[in-house]
């Protein structure tokens, strides 16, 4: 399943499947779970990183 995170463009905006502005410049792979620990600044992201 794949989401995208826009935080350049206009307000930013978030949806499923393919960024709407066009190819990411940026692109990061991991599990809902992660994701969601991260963006409720539970796990950090360096730490996710080298964790693997």
């Amino acid at each position: 399943e794949k989401w995208y995170l826009d935080m350049k463009n206009g307000d930013g905006s978030v949806g499923k499947g393919e960024p709407t502005a066009g190819p990411a410049q940026c692109t990061m792979t991991m599990s809902k779970g992660d994701f969601q620990l991260m963006f409720a600044g539970k796990l950090k992201p360096t730490a996710a990183f080298m964790g693997g």
